[in-house]
């Protein structure tokens, strides 16, 4: 932005991860002020899509960089004249800093005699933390809300297939009462099994929303007999998610609010074999760590939320989710949709909906340092990078964007990986999710790996190529990205990592005859603080204004970002009473906000330019 903004605002936001870009999108409708500022020069902050290359970049693994460095749009000097807010005079300011990063331990893997890395990177778009949408649910109802449905695209994740590996076959993960019976790989007792488990759970769901905002679809269950409509009424509240639960985000560790039988032992009092209770447990749950009989809370690992116990109503939770979301686009065999040119698209549609409502946007252009009112600590002002004090009545910060102000003892850490193959594992798919339980070839300890193929349809990648997400949780501290992930890459593709042509990775697994070539492959590991909360200012006290946000959660796909949000807008109701409300973006008689809400394109398109000024209309991260 080339003139300074107002310095004055209701709400000042650092950093445009979704869960912030929702704040302040839901703050902008509900008409409060808004600064919203970003020290990166893209939009997501960690949910943001960038190329290859940039990866490559902030984990150091290039040479020479070619990315636009992330620099305040001045010399950093402060502008004359701002320090002369009166109301700021008598505040102590104390420095913030960004959080180290939170990508580290990065290694990469190259194809002897392939292309320069430079060269396969090229044209290659990647997500800094890949999670699908699920196809219903709270976040995808408030970013129709919001308006930023307008400006993103989606497609179909096609399906998704657990791996038995006694049988060495994948097995694809049923969309229907149909479905099942299609299945020639299940025997008659495993199918009559598997269909009393998922009507059983699919007939109990209860939407807590308003079922004027269900969309029909929802209204049938796709495991119910024929002609018993009605049975899902929606989509479920979730007590406990089981890749991410409650606890997960609160820090208090998995199990606290964890309910009934262990998840494990309840499958096999239902009948299931051990590849069906992985096609439940790992398929559909998410669980990121091998499942025990031991009650929740006592087995070993219980206070990290990747290593949790789940039970049956974890189960029921999760099931109901992934039924919900089932048939919502197109009618593939997933629950699952990923955005087209990447999921950074989300926080900057909601971002572009946030600047019609009147927000004012700064990217390059992060906090410096906070105003903390004396006796109450209570943040009333920032200073910019750029060195522009602005007063504020409320402050929301992601942790790595203000890392001093982070009060945080647990963490969480998974291993990634992201590769960039010859052609598609799944063939004649392009958005596909394949999942190793643990235990299964190319596993570690006791981790399941998740992994996702992107295609050229969803315009990452260039025509031929296809783009490869793995993931798992990093429990060992010893381990690298590489270490953990290696052998389940090996699973899938095929490497030459002797440089004498020989492909590594031998595993015989029906429906992967024709495995990709791994043309290259980064490793890294990502950290998340959980249960984030704003420290003490220097008066000993806590903000009551302010709230940082810790990211990207631990869920296999978006479903309660919107939650979090609210929670946020909530938490600072006292000093915004225009926040309190009942949802993000206020519905009419149970109802969205219809599409005509933006009047018209030109209108709307009219609305964005003025708001966004001079700094001009953010461009598609495909651009970056």
């Amino acid at each position: 932005m080339g003139a300074n903004p107002p310095d004055r605002f209701d709400l000042v936001v650092s950093g445009t991860g979704l869960t912030e870009s929702l704040v302040a999108a839901a703050a902008a409708r509900q008409g409060c002020s808004v600064l919203h500022v970003d020290p990166n020069h893209y939009y997501g902050s960690q949910n943001a899509t960038v190329a290859l290359t940039e990866l490559l970049d902030l984990l150091g693994l290039r040479e020479s960089g070619t990315s636009v460095p992330d620099e305040p749009e001045t010399d950093g000097r402060p502008r004359e004249g701002a320090n002369t807010l009166p109301e700021l005079a008598d505040c102590t300011e104390t420095a913030v800093s960004q959080a180290p990063r939170p990508a580290r331990s990065g290694e990469v893997y190259q194809a002897p005699g392939a292309e320069a890395l430079d060269d396969v990177c090229r044209g290659v778009q990647v997500d800094l933390w890949f999670q699908p949408l699920y196809c219903s649910g709270p976040t995808l109802e408030a970013l129709v809300a919001s308006g930023a449905h307008h400006y993103v695209e989606f497609r179909l994740v096609e399906s998704t297939r657990v791996l038995d590996s006694a049988a060495s076959v994948l097995r694809r993960l049923p969309a229907s009462r149909g479905a099942v019976f299609r299945d020639t790989t299940l025997g008659p007792a495993d199918k009559r099994a598997l269909m009393r488990l998922l009507r059983r759970f699919t007939d109990t769901v209860r939407s807590e929303h308003d079922p004027l905002s269900v969309p029909q679809a929802l209204r049938s269950s796709p495991f119910g007999e024929k002609g018993a409509g009605g049975a899902l009424q929606g989509v479920p509240a979730a007590p406990a998610a089981a890749s991410e639960t409650a606890d997960a985000r609160s820090g208090s560790g998995c199990g606290a609010t964890a309910q009934g039988r262990p998840l494990l032992a309840y499958l096999e009092s239902e009948g299931l074999r051990p590849a069906m209770s992985d096609m439940i447990t790992y398929g559909i749950c998410g669980a990121s760590w091998k499942q025990g009989r031991e009650v929740p809370g006592e087995a070993p690992g219980a206070t990290d939320p990747q290593r949790c116990q789940l039970t049956e109503a974890d189960a029921g939770a999760m099931m109901g989710r992934w039924a919900a979301s089932l048939g919502q686009l197109g009618s593939g065999d997933s629950p699952y949709m990923a955005t087209i040119y990447g999921s950074g698209e989300l926080p900057q549609a909601l971002c572009r909906a946030s600047a019609v409502a009147g927000s004012t946007y700064m990217l390059r252009q992060g906090v410096a340092s906070v105003f903390h009112e004396p006796g109450t600590d209570s943040i009333r002002g920032v200073r910019l990078q750029g060195g522009q004090v602005v007063a504020c009545k409320a402050f929301v910060g992601n942790w790595d964007t203000v890392g001093q102000l982070l009060d945080c003892t647990a963490w969480a850490e998974t291993s990634r990986a992201v590769a960039v193959l010859d052609g598609p594992v799944i063939a004649g798919e392009d958005a596909a999710t394949i999942i190793l339980p643990p235990g299964s070839p190319g596993t570690v300890a006791g981790a399941s790996v998740r992994m996702t193929q992107i295609g050229p349809a969803l315009r990452v990648t260039p025509g031929g190529r296809c783009v490869l997400y793995l993931q798992c949780a990093a429990t060992d501290p010893r381990r690298s990205a590489r270490q953990d992930l290696l052998g389940a890459l090996k699973t899938v593709a095929t490497l030459d990592e002797d440089g004498g042509g020989a492909a590594v990775g031998d595993a015989a697994v029906r429906g992967l005859e024709r495995r990709p070539r791994c043309l290259m492959a980064v490793f890294f590991k990502l950290r998340q603080p959980l249960g984030p909360r704003c420290g003490p200012g220097p008066g000993g006290a806590r903000p009551s204004n302010a709230v940082i946000t810790g990211g990207p959660g631990l869920n296999v796909a978006l479903w309660s970002e919107a939650e979090e949000a609210l929670g946020v807008m909530r938490a600072l109701a006292s000093t915004l009473p225009s926040l309190a409300t009942h949802a993000l973006f206020p519905t009419q008689e149970g109802r969205a906000r219809p599409d005509d809400d933006l009047e018209s394109g030109d209108q709307d398109l009219d609305a964005l330019t003025r708001a966004l000024g001079d700094l001009g209309e953010p461009q598609p991260s495909s651009g970056m």
